[in-house]
């Protein structure tokens, strides 16, 4: 019987989710390109809303609709800790 070492690290840490990109917060554009990343090698999750607030899936969402809009993100790391804070940019059209 051989004997050996075993080092588990616990990663309690929820990553950090942040916006490299989004749209003036006024806009005439019918196109709203974002671009986001994590502190840390993760899933992102996108949710859009439109101007009545009923939240939507990103594929869904009628950038068309004239008013508010808000788009958020939370990223998921790889041992399922999720940033409760996450990110939301919201933007006019």
């Amino acid at each position: 019987m051989s004997r050996g070492a075993v080092c588990l690290v616990v990663d309690a840490t929820p990553p950090s989710t942040f916006f490299t990109g989004v749209p003036p917060a006024q806009t005439r554009s019918q196109t709203a390109i974002f671009t986001f990343g994590a502190s840390e090698p993760a899933d992102v999750r996108v949710h859009a809303r439109r101007p009545q607030h009923r939240r939507v899936q990103l594929a869904a969402h009628d950038q068309r609709a004239h008013g508010r809009h808000e788009l958020g993100i939370a990223a998921t790391d790889r041992a399922g800790n999720t940033d409760t804070h996450g990110a939301t940019h919201a933007w006019r059209w």
